[in-house]
């Protein structure tokens, strides 16, 4: 226990050490906190119903950015290893090009939709297109500048879209659904125009859309991205799950336990891309020991996160609900239910870092397979057995994050690569 605790504190001192560590997770946490405030907004203001439906239009979105294939996850890598100009900057050009291609495409598909009477809801396909696209640039312009390690840019350039992203809630009072979903969209087209308006090296230079260059990419990128269409699968099963089974209202429901898993992740993320880029750079170079302590310490910092995180929400979750949004008080009990699956998602990263690092990516993506189809085998069970309620939703959560930790950790300690510079 106290060899822990020792690694802890100086895991901890380290990272106190190097400002840029600090400053990037600390204008997380303020990003973590305006969304929380934006939430809570969304909640006051709307009813259980519409936030269902924001809930489901968040992730249509999710499942149209998953149209990437890959080009953003293994962009990332080749930016953060590769030290020739030209590969980053054609690497630039294929991501640009190939969101361009994907948006036409998206907008001719909206205008056939008049074909197949879905005008009604024309609007909302038009919001979706605009919010995964501006999310998919955001996110790739987000890994970029990590892959450069231009952490001060980065921090500034956040904290200003997620400012004005914050502002623009307002919307929600006039435009009820769409203003919200509106809103959300604001900060990733901000962060996006200020990147690329103050960062000329992240610019593209022109029209690249090469089959050579985009398979080089997805060496890196498509079996991750296999693994995320697999979590993504995940979560439409979930949600649409939860609407078909129980209600949409039900959806609305939930809101607060979707809302504290959507903000939870937000630092282990910044965590991760904060490793991930010198693992990376560790492994390319055959600098293994330096790769095996980076990933130790990534563990030690995580846990320490994912202790403060359950220990704030297990005390201090529910007077803030009561105080601000009294309504949704019965459900506070939802997201304690999650901490073990939140827990488990947080100790994956870890693993992931250096999965990804030394590019043996298939575990991670078997450890998705085989935790979606438990998954569905214990919901249909559950749905078969039980009255279906949210509270068995939470629990298989925990099930799904248990299950993909597991599998991952196992191969992991297995690793001929870390039991060598243990």
């Amino acid at each position: 226990m106290n060899s822990i605790k020792l690694m802890l504190l100086n895991t901890f001192e380290k990272i106190s050490k190097n400002k840029h560590s600090v400053s990037f997770i600390a204008i997380n946490i303020i990003v973590a906190f305006l969304g929380f405030l934006r939430s809570f907004v969304f909640m006051k203001t709307l009813d259980f119903e519409q936030l269902g439906l924001i809930t489901i239009l968040q992730t249509a979105a999710m499942l149209v950015g998953f149209l990437q294939i890959g080009l953003i996850n293994g962009g990332y890598r080749v930016v953060a290893v590769k030290d020739n100009g030209r590969i980053v900057q054609r690497t630039i050009n294929t991501v640009f090009s190939y969101m361009l291609v994907l948006t036409i495409l998206l907008l001719v598909f909206t205008l056939l939709s008049y074909k197949f009477e879905l005008s009604a809801i024309i609007d909302y396909l038009l919001l979706v297109i605009f919010l995964s696209i501006s999310s998919m640039l955001s996110i790739w312009l987000t890994n970029y500048l990590i892959a450069r390690r231009n952490y001060h840019y980065l921090n500034k350039i956040n904290l200003i879209s997620s400012v004005f992203g914050f502002a623009s809630v307002f919307l929600v009072f006039y435009y009820g659904v769409f203003g919200a979903i509106l809103s959300l969209a604001i900060q990733p087209v901000l962060f996006i125009c200020l990147v690329l308006l103050k960062n000329k090296e992240s610019r593209p230079t022109k029209f690249e859309f090469k089959f050579k260059i985009i398979h080089y990419i997805l060496r890196f990128g498509f079996i991750p991205f296999l693994s995320g269409l697999f979590f993504l699968l995940y979560i439409q099963v979930e949600r649409w799950g939860i609407s078909m089974f129980i209600s949409t209202e039900a959806l609305g429901h939930a809101y607060l336990y979707f809302m504290i898993v959507a903000l939870w992740v937000l630092v282990p993320t910044s965590i991760m891309n904060l490793f991930f880029p010198r693992a990376a750079k560790s492994f390319a170079t055959n600098d293994l020991v330096s790769m095996n302590k980076i990933v130790s310490t990534h563990f030690y910092v995580v846990m320490l996160y994912c202790l403060i995180a359950s220990i704030t929400i297990y005390f201090f979750l529910a007077p803030m609900v009561k105080l601000a949004f009294e309504a949704h008080l019965p459900y506070v009990d939802l997201v304690i239910i999650s901490l073990p699956g939140l827990i488990f998602r947080s100790l994956a990263d870890p693993v992931a870092v250096f999965l990804n690092s030394t590019v043996k990516l298939k575990p991670i993506f078997w450890s998705d397979v085989i935790s979606l189809v438990l998954y569905v085998l214990a919901g249909a069970y559950a749905i078969a057995i039980y009255e279906f309620q949210l509270i068995h939703a939470v629990y298989l959560f925990d099930f799904y994050f248990f299950i993909r930790f597991l599998i991952v950790f196992s191969v992991y300690l297995s690793s001929s690569m870390r039991k060598a510079f243990l």
